[in-house]
């Protein structure tokens, strides 16, 4: 998780003091604690995540190790984007592909009926006498 994205789940700006984060957690903890929702299974997620943008917005323990892990989203994001870079090319490599080999095919047709004709030219003179 990213310092953008505890701001936003904990409903605070750049400027918040810790005081302001405390606040903001309390309302949010109250909001999707557990056993405030015992009906709602996505409630203990959703806790934990505001339990995880407090510490990190406060400087508490993780913070070193979700910078580490915001390193590893960047890197994931950068493989993600070359191997989308990566099929972008083979299917420009496969359709140009497919246009040299639908060209050759042509070629090979033409130079087939060009062979038949020369042969059958040739044959025609050789019955004429030429």
């Amino acid at each position: 998780m990213r310092r953008r994205e505890a701001r936003l789940i904990l409903g605070v700006d750049e400027e918040a003091t810790k005081e302001a984060i405390k606040s903001a957690f309390r309302r949010y903890a109250l909001e999707h604690h557990p056993d405030r929702n015992p009906d709602n299974p996505e409630a203990e997620e959703a806790f934990k995540k505001g339990a995880h943008a407090y510490r990190l917005l406060t400087g508490q323990e993780g913070a070193e190790l979700d910078a580490l892990f915001e390193q590893f989203e960047d890197i994931e994001q950068a493989l993600d984007k070359m191997e989308r870079s990566f099929d972008e090319f083979e299917k420009n490599m496969s359709e140009g592909l497919d246009q040299i080999e639908t060209k050759m095919s042509r070629m090979f047709k033409w130079v087939a009926i060009l062979v038949i004709f020369q042969t059958l030219s040739l044959g025609l003179l050789i019955l004429l006498g030429f």
